[in-house]
Parts: C-alpha cells; structure tokens; sequence
C-alpha cells in the first residue's frame, strides 16, 4: 500500500481533510508533494517536508484533542500534558491540570507558572489550588532546556492552550491571568 493511501485512510478515519496537489519540476519530471496543513487554532498554514512529519503532527494534534476532551469537565485527579517544541527538540511546556474535587461545575479558571520548587509535587499543586481558591488550576513548568526569550513570548504562545483546557464554554473571550 501506498503511504498516500494510508494517510487517506488515517486521515477519513479521524475526520481530518486530506487534500493532496502534485506538482511537477519541469526539469526532472520529478514530482514533490507540498505537504501543508492549516489549523483552525493558527492563522497559518504548516509546512512539512515528508509525510512522516505530517503523520506525527496528526497523531500529536489527536492526543492534544484527546486531553482537551478529558479536560472537557472536572477532573478527579491531576491530569498532564507535554507540549513538544517545533525548533527544539524535547518538551517545551508541561501542562499540570488540578481542579478542586468538592465542587460540581468549574466556574473559574487560572493559570499560573511554576517557579517554586513546592510546586513540582502534585501535592504542591493542589495546595497551591487550595490557596488561589479557583476550582481549575494550570500550573505550567517551562523546560529548563529551552531558550525563552521573554514573558511575553511565553504568554503569547501559551495562549491558545489556556483557553482550550477551560471547560466553560467562554468562546476564547476570557483572558486567563498568569
């Protein structure tokens, strides 16, 4: 079987559009796929070199959509996730989800940083929980690995994230305190 097909078949199976143009060097008669995707969440398109790239994508945006899910209503244990960098390699973000276990329906919402050493235990995160009084707490660890170059930067690339994992249904519309 042809890759193609198996990323049609991935693709028709998981609701994702495939749309394949081949395009012709006059030189070679060598055909190169371009391989872009756009995201509804991006307001450009994402270029990929070969189609293993475009499937790990695919695979890492469904496991993304698959925690957004989970993060959908309360949860009754921390859950976490690990946001991969595209320049460098290894994680750039951890995301640790802790939401108050009394209460039925999350009314609010707030995203802090962690930079005390309290706050890499799960049972530190839930006290911190406890002290801010919020029903959802995200505490993002930043990779010691990666370079960042401003607060800024990191507010505005974790943005987007923010509002996916709040379950009220908010439309983008609220700004998370960080």
């Amino acid at each position: 079987m042809s890759l193609m097909f198996l990323s049609y078949r991935h693709c028709y199976r998981h609701r994702f559009l495939l749309r394949v143009h081949e395009i012709e060097s006059r030189a070679s008669n060598f055909s190169m796929p371009p391989i872009e995707v756009f995201l509804q969440s991006s307001s450009r398109t994402e270029r990929f070199n070969n189609p293993d790239d475009l499937l790990t994508f695919i695979i890492s945006e469904q496991e993304m959509s698959q925690f957004v899910q989970l993060c959908s209503r309360r949860l009754d244990h921390e859950a976490s996730i690990a946001i991969e960098s595209r320049f460098e390699c290894g994680p750039r973000y951890r995301f640790h989800i802790v939401d108050d276990i009394k209460t039925e329906t999350i009314r609010n919402h707030f995203m802090f940083r962690e930079n005390e050493w309290m706050f890499s235990s799960e049972k530190g995160r839930s006290a911190l929980r406890n002290q801010t009084g919020k029903d959802r707490l995200a505490v993002v660890t930043l990779s010691r690995t990666q370079n960042y170059s401003s607060l800024e930067e990191v507010k505005n690339e974790l943005g987007p994230f923010a509002i996916r994992f709040d379950p009220r249904r908010n439309s983008g519309l609220v700004r998370f305190p960080f």
